[in-house]
């Protein structure tokens, strides 16, 4: 089931959003959907659907005159602990954020937005900063959230 916020309230939501706003002249970022939305998904038909919802976040923050939105790094402790056991599971995984980002990435160039990838779960900030990179576009960047940092490097060492 998709969000209303996406789907069924979505004018709502974006005239609220305007209306909320009105007068307000700096600069204007959304968070982009994440729960149950993994940007590496395993599943080539969920894919799309993810794809899809990030489309549609970012026609949101279009209309609303927000020129960044924050998405959810798909690095996790699951993928730390496991990047050594099994063979090509991170290429795999880059490979599969890929199919469900690029469109985004090439929407969000034609629109004059920026993804922003924000730290969540992961721990090594090189991880992040080789995938925003193998985008080679200037519409997606790294965002460091201080508070997620210190979670996740509490999880990885407690």
């Amino acid at each position: 089931m998709t969000h209303p916020a996406l789907t069924s309230e979505f004018d709502a939501r974006i005239g609220a959003a305007k209306t909320a706003l009105n007068g307000h002249t700096g600069r204007l970022c959304i968070h982009g959907p994440f729960e149950g939305l993994d940007i590496d998904n395993k599943d080539a038909e969920l894919r799309p659907i993810i794809t899809s919802l990030f489309l549609k976040a970012l026609e949101a923050a279009d209309r609303i005159g927000a020129r960044q939105m924050v998405l959810h790094s798909p690095y996790t402790a699951w993928y730390q602990n496991h990047i050594f056991s099994i063979p090509g599971y991170a290429e795999n995984k880059l490979a599969r954020i890929q199919v469900v980002l690029d469109p985004v990435v090439r929407t969000a160039e034609e629109m004059g937005n920026k993804l922003v990838i924000e730290n969540i779960q992961d721990v090594r900030p090189e991880t992040r900063r080789a995938m925003v990179d193998s985008f080679g576009s200037e519409a997606i960047a790294l965002s460091i959230d201080t508070r997620h940092a210190q979670l996740a490097r509490r999880r990885l060492y407690h």
